[in-house]
Order: structure tokens, then C-alpha cells, then sequence
């Protein structure tokens, strides 16, 4: 499987409050989350990473293994509510590293 946006990369303004990069995050963490929950090998995930920055292909590597230690739900509450924790802490995570990433400038 190849993974690839190019939402990722296109915006260059971080003068908003949501980094660019980390706008998709959600969307990313969503469909990370019910592939793994589909049942998909995401060890077999192929990032293409000439349409990422370096940034974006170590965030959506760490997204990758992290989600792989997700257990497959049976109830949709939980499920559910795993979802969400996930996107909330990927958010986070993206957010914190680019803050990292503008202070080393």
C-alpha cells in the first residue's frame, strides 16, 4: 500500500494558528485508524516521500506504528472513543513538534 497526500505539503504560512502541516492530521489519524480497524497490514505501508517533508514522513511514520498497537474493537463505544483519543493525541503531537522545529530556527 502507498501513502501519500499532498495536503500535507502545500501550505507554506505558519503564521495561523494550526500549522499547516498539522491541518491534516485528523483526516490522516481517521483513516489510519479504520484501516487498522478494517483489518489491513499497515506494516506493508509504503510512504511516498517526494511529495512529504521530512517532517511530514516521520510524523506519518510514528502515526503508522503507533496505530498498529491499537487493539480491533468489537463495540463501536469504544471504538469510538479510541478514535478520537487517537486524533487528539496526534494532533497534539504535531502541534508540539512544530513548535520544536520553529524554536530550532
Amino acid at each position: 500500500m502507498l501513502i501519500t497526500t499532498n495536503a500535507l505539503g502545500n501550505a507554506q504560512d505558519f503564521s495561523i494558528v494550526e500549522p499547516a502541516s498539522c491541518s491534516i492530521v485528523q483526516d490522516t489519524a481517521e483513516t489510519l485508524f479504520q484501516l487498522r480497524q478494517g483489518g489491513f497490514d499497515l506494516g506493508e505501508a509504503d510512504i511516498n516521500q517526494t511529495e512529504l517533508t521530512a517532517h511530514e514522513v516521520l510524523l506519518l511514520t510514528d502515526m503508522i506504528e503507533d496505530i498498529k498497537k491499537i487493539p480491533v474493537y468489537q463495540l463501536k463505544q469504544l471504538k469510538d472513543q479510541a478514535l478520537q483519543n487517537f486524533i487528539q493525541k496526534w494532533n497534539k503531537t504535531c502541534e508540539a513538534r512544530h513548535l520544536e522545529g520553529q524554536n530550532k530556527i
